[in-house]
């Protein structure tokens, strides 16, 4: 579970922490949020769960975070859940994981991503394992509304990304997974990676990029995986809720999905023309030099166990890196 970009307050991990009671270990990853250490501490002692909290003394933002997990841990698989996400179906954590073991070369699972309404929020709290836990804390008691103002300001917002996630996610992601096997990128608010992928993606992009891998990582990661010819699945009868932004941190969201996604088509440039490959090698009027741009760099060694569904392609990073464009493009953290 990550937390180390949210600035989400201590009560809100009571509404995420009831769906890892029935997990052995879970490891928080935290930085700057006391509070929450203590919360979710107490909450997990009192429903007997057990809890590794890594916490530093400042933050050093997402990507850094799942790095450091994907290097230092010994898991097969690293789940990784903002701190403003709430898993809505039970055995969503069960049915991601399960996934990555269904076929050779599947890189993520995730779910279907929704916007979380009011009457969600209320559903979570009124659980039995969060009403013991305020039972026994009573200062731990869930915060409520913010005013009618701030409440309208994010009931626009879920309104409209309701109507974008479900087309995205039911009409675009279904076409991909039809067609293709896959989806482009993961949903990174609530997503089970292979973690030894995720290792070796840092391993090769590190020297060349650090951790800045775009605006928004899970888009790099999910082009980089395809790029490596493994798969990002989508399961849509497991559900997540997450807190949108108000209206008036919209755009700098937006701003942040759609210049990642161009920035990563610009790194994995060869993969997006891909499907146009056949007609090249047909010699319907594919200019035939179209690839001779792409630098020769050694790419991520593709793993044995990788399916057919690509091939490895190389890195773009021509003069140095992208340029942010802002763009409307559809994402989903």
């Amino acid at each position: 579970m990550n937390c180390s970009t949210c600035r989400q307050t201590s009560k809100s991990i009571m509404a995420t922490l009831p769906y890892f009671v029935f997990s052995p270990s879970t490891i928080l990853s935290l930085s700057g949020l006391f509070r929450t250490v203590e919360v979710a501490q107490a909450f997990c002692q009192l429903h007997g769960t057990e809890l590794v909290a890594v916490h530093r003394r400042k933050p050093i933002g997402k990507t850094p975070t799942i790095k450091r997990q994907a290097r230092e841990l010994d898991s097969d698989v690293e789940f990784i859940l903002d701190a403003d996400t709430v898993l809505e179906s039970k055995d969503y954590l069960e049915r991601t994981v399960k996934e990555l073991y269904q076929a050779v070369g599947i890189a993520s699972a995730f779910g279907t991503i929704l916007p979380q309404r009011k009457k969600d929020r209320r559903q979570i709290e009124s659980t039995p394992e969060v009403r013991a836990f305020v039972g026994a804390h009573p200062a731990r008691e869930p915060v409520r509304s913010a005013g009618w103002i701030r409440d309208a300001a994010r009931g626009i917002t879920n309104m409209y990304r309701e109507v974008l996630y479900l087309f995205l996610q039911r009409f675009i992601y279904r076409g991909q997974m039809v067609f293709f096997g896959t989806t482009s990128n993961p949903v990174g608010c609530a997503v089970a990676y292979r973690r030894k992928y995720v290792c070796a993606l840092f391993d090769y992009i590190g020297p060349i990029l650090g951790d800045d891998l775009t605006n928004s990582e899970d888009i790099f990661i999910g082009f980089s995986m395809l790029n490596e010819g493994y798969r990002n699945i989508q399961l849509p009868d497991v559900y997540a809720r997450t807190v949108e932004p108000e209206i008036q941190r919209l755009p700098r969201q937006i701003y942040f999905w759609s210049s990642a996604f161009l920035q990563s088509c610009y790194y994995f440039d060869p993969l997006l023309r891909s499907p146009f490959k056949a007609l090249k090698r047909a010699g319907v009027g594919i200019d035939a030099g179209a690839d001779a741009r792409v630098p020769a760099v050694a790419g991520l060694s593709r793993h044995p166990d990788a399916n057919a569904c690509g091939s490895r392609r190389e890195l773009d990073t021509r003069n140095g890196g992208p340029g942010i464009a802002v763009s409307a493009a559809l994402g989903c953290n």
